[in-house]
C-alpha cells in the first residue's frame, strides 16, 4: 500500500474540522461518552478528539452526532479523521470515515517519544 501525501487544501480542511470538533466536545454528549469509556479530558485534548455537534462543517455533514478521532502524523499534523458512533445510535457502522480517506497507522507521534516499549494494535 502506498500512502500519498495530502494536498495543502486537504491538510487545511482537516485542521479546520478538527479544531471545530475539539471546541464542540466540552460539556456535550461526546465528552460524556468519552468519560464513560475512561478517557480523561487531558488525553482527549492531547489526541485532539472532538465531537461533531451539527452538520455544518463542509465535507463532514454526515458525521453529526459522532465523536471525531483525528489521526496525527509523526509531526503532529492531522492526516485523517475517523468517527465513532455514540450509543444508542445504531447505523450499522460503529466507526466511519470520509469516502476515499486513506488508512494510515494511528499515533505515529509515539515514534518520536523515547520509550522501552511500543504497542501495536489493530
Amino acid at each position: 500500500m502506498t500512502v500519498k501525501p495530502l494536498l495543502r487544501s486537504q491538510r487545511e480542511s482537516l485542521e479546520m474540522a478538527t479544531s471545530r470538533f475539539q471546541e464542540a466536545l466540552a460539556g456535550g454528549p461526546g465528552e460524556e461518552f468519552l468519560a464513560g469509556r475512561g478517557i480523561a479530558p487531558a488525553f482527549a485534548e492531547d489526541f485532539r478528539i472532538g465531537y461533531v455537534a451539527d452538520n455544518t462543517t463542509p465535507g463532514f455533514e454526515r458525521f453529526a452526532g459522532r465523536v471525531a478521532i483525528p489521526n496525527l502524523c509523526a509531526a503532529g499534523h492531522v492526516v485523517g479523521i475517523k468517527f465513532r458512533e455514540i450509543p444508542p445510535a445504531d447505523s450499522g457502522k460503529k466507526y466511519d470515515a470520509p469516502a476515499g480517506q486513506q488508512n494510515r497507522l494511528f499515533n505515529l507521534r509515539a515514534l518520536n517519544t523515547p520509550s522501552d516499549y511500543i504497542a501495536l494494535t489493530e
